[in-house]
């Protein structure tokens, strides 16, 4: 990254943006490679400058840590794919596998009373609506990504508490997509 790229930049859309302390602050982009990222508040104030569409050149020039390595900061904050060129967000990558696993929180709902648990116990559960739509969902994502198979896993409190709702989401038949290979299964 320098001062002679010509391109516009901006931050990720979806960018998680959370401040920790007075000094930190974390920034996360989903659709991004570069997992969490902890920032300092003149890393974080040169992340904002990004919040616009801006060109490196404008970067340098409004840039409000003028004694910091801008540089360094910079190209670190698109390397972790927190900010992009305009018209190239990142693109989720996946490592090669061959099951798609995704956790459905199916209840809240507990008989145990584990002391490290940290789910709020209560009566609430997933409604068959949302868990339908979250399977259908894991479907589409598993066929745009090429996913042989799918591993639901269900949660909650105790998820066999729900086991009503767990059953009536195990694939079987009637969703919109081509099914991948189904391994179901239950996990506290």
């Amino acid at each position: 990254m320098s001062v002679t790229d010509t391109r516009d930049w901006v931050c990720g859309i979806d960018v998680l943006d959370m401040r920790l302390d007075s000094e930190h602050q974390l920034l996360f982009n989903p659709a991004g490679r570069g997992g969490v990222v902890v920032v300092n508040e003149p890393g974080h104030r040169i992340f904002r400058l990004f919040h616009r569409p801006t060109s490196m050149r404008d970067v340098w020039v409004s840039c409000p840590e003028p004694g910091h390595d801008l540089q360094d900061v910079v190209t670190r904050l698109s390397q972790l794919d927190v900010i992009h060129p305009i018209g190239h967000p990142p693109e989720p990558a996946f490592p090669s596998g061959k099951v798609l696993t995704a956790w459905l929180h199916v209840t809240n709902a507990c008989n145990l009373r584990c002391p490290y648990c940290y789910v709020n116990k209560s009566a609430e559960g997933m409604d068959e609506s949302v868990g339908r739509a979250a399977v259908e969902a894991v479907i589409q994502s598993a066929v745009a990504h090429g996913f042989p198979a799918v591993k639901l896993k269900y949660a909650g409190g105790e998820a066999s508490l729900n086991h009503r709702l767990m059953m009536s989401l195990t694939p079987t038949r009637g969703h919109s997509q081509p099914a991948p290979d189904w391994i179901c299964k239950r996990s506290c």
